[in-house]
């Protein structure tokens, strides 16, 4: 049997690596973007690292707010 090199990831760290909500993450994974995650108790939840990593990496390009109006970005938000 193959060994995988994985951890579990709570929820709090998902939401942050995401930089999103609960009910934003809650959300990407009933559309399928993000796998469902693993119950590790009563009130416990956290991904596995693995999959997430390949979720992520198929992840869609979200548009901005900017992009989606299709005015410019202001020269002081483009990062200079």
């Amino acid at each position: 049997m193959m060994e995988s090199n994985f951890r579990y990831i709570r929820r709090k760290a998902v939401m942050e690596m995401l930089g999103v909500s609960r009910s934003m993450m809650e959300s990407l994974v009933r559309k399928g973007l993000l796998p469902r995650p693993y119950k590790l108790g009563a009130r416990a939840v956290a991904w596995r690292s693995d999959e997430l990593a390949e979720a992520m990496a198929n992840f869609p390009r979200l548009e901005t707010a900017y992009e989606r109006s299709g005015r410019r970005i202001p020269e002081y938000r483009r990062g200079k």
